[in-house]
């Protein structure tokens, strides 16, 4: 889906997630950036495109 999206735009991707859960565990070893909160009690993640196409090129 990030390779999709970022095909299409590159703007930043940002999605939120409670703090302390597995999800927020997952995008920080993911490469996502804590940018702050969102709402009520969640996290912000951030994704640029630049920042994705490192992540996929450790995967390789």
């Amino acid at each position: 889906m990030m390779d999709w999206y970022f095909t299409q735009t590159s703007q930043t991707v940002w999605l939120g997630t409670a703090p302390g859960t597995r999800a927020a565990a997952f995008y920080k070893t993911a490469g996502w950036k804590e940018t702050g909160t969102n709402g009520k009690n969640e996290i912000r993640f951030e994704m640029t495109a630049p920042e994705w196409q490192q992540q996929c090129l450790k995967r390789i």
